[in-house]
């Protein structure tokens, strides 16, 4: 059961999102869109779905914050050669998160077909991040599967 990154946003027709998402992306090609803390998860939605989401490339990439959920860097770490190699997620996100100071993270992908419902890697992704980002003190808030107009939150459903 994946929920609507769309339904938190907004209460739009399949045409309004469409437009919303377009008029987006024109923003984020002018750097406007950016906002101050990713608290929100109507925040955290709209932004991965301008920088994360790509048609034909399934990404991995991080929210890396501070303790007042303001963002430090947004990293696209891996793309779909390397997703299936929990282990060299675990020491790289670890890596950056350090390096950036994070105190909280946010983990995300874009799904390859706009499917958003996890399947058993991203559990273990999850899973295995929260544990060794917790080791050295770090917080993961959410990890999230953002679609053009659709996204899974594992937060929202108690899973983080």
């Amino acid at each position: 059961m994946s929920s609507s990154c769309s339904k938190l946003l907004y209460p739009l027709k399949p045409s309004g999102i469409k437009l919303l998402t377009h008029v987006l992306r024109c923003l984020k090609k002018q750097s406007c869109y950016q906002p101050e803390t990713f608290s929100n998860p109507h925040n955290v939605c709209a932004y991965l779905q301008l920088h994360l989401v790509e048609k034909y490339k399934e990404d991995f990439a991080v929210l890396f914050l501070d303790n007042h959920h303001r963002l430090l860097k947004f990293e696209k770490l891996f793309s779909e050669i390397n997703i299936n190699e929990p282990i060299v997620y675990s020491q790289i996100v670890v890596q950056k998160a350090l390096e950036y100071n994070a105190e909280k993270v946010i983990l995300a992908r874009n799904p390859l077909f706009d499917n958003c419902d996890p399947d058993q890697r991203d559990h273990k992704i999850a899973h295995d991040l929260q544990r060794m980002l917790s080791i050295v003190g770090i917080t993961v808030l959410d990890y999230m599967i953002v679609s053009g107009e659709d996204a899974y939150s594992f937060a929202s459903h108690g899973l983080i």
